[in-house]
């Protein structure tokens, strides 16, 4: 299970061992070993393997920014590849799951795991809009396209002078 560490302060200008670390936040050396590998960078590459405390601070932080990002509607976080997709429409089927709940399941694009998804109002619009064959998928995300919603201040574009 994961842990943020909100309570954790290490001083920013101090230096700290893999053992200090350890007992600062209360886990074990191959916690510390994990961090490294997850981006944690040492302060040099000599062993043993110095930090910084605003390096370790830097660290958490992005690490606690990349586990709260907010999904957009008809957006799945997978778990197979760790990045958020617009799965194919085909793959994706509304399981009720009782009192009005609904979640989705779905393949992901990229790596083929199976992504779920509690789905609300607006979820369920997005699928149906998508499921719908007068709509084309580029235009329920707009984001993901060149005209961004086709509309400009001057008279003179147009789409294919792009």
């Amino acid at each position: 299970m994961s842990r943020s560490y909100k309570g954790v302060f290490p001083k920013k200008f101090w230096v700290y061992s893999v053992e200090e670390l350890m007992k600062l936040y209360s886990v074990s050396a191959n916690t510390i070993s994990n961090w490294v590998g997850e981006g944690l960078a040492p302060s040099d590459s000599q062993r043993p393997y110095l930090f910084q405390g605003a390096a370790v601070q830097q660290f958490h932080k992005q690490k606690r920014e990349r586990v709260k990002r907010n999904l957009r509607p008809g957006e799945f976080a997978c778990t197979g590849c760790k990045a958020t997709v617009f799965p194919e429409i085909e793959t994706v089927s509304d399981i009720p799951e009782g009192r009005g709940k609904h979640m989705y399941a779905a393949v992901c694009p990229d790596c083929s795991s199976q992504l779920r998804k509690i789905s609300s109002e607006t979820d369920r619009d997005i699928v149906e809009d998508c499921r719908n064959p007068n709509t084309t998928r580029d235009r329920l995300h707009e984001e993901n396209s060149l005209v961004l919603g086709g509309i400009w201040i001057s008279e003179g574009k147009d789409a294919s002078g792009l």
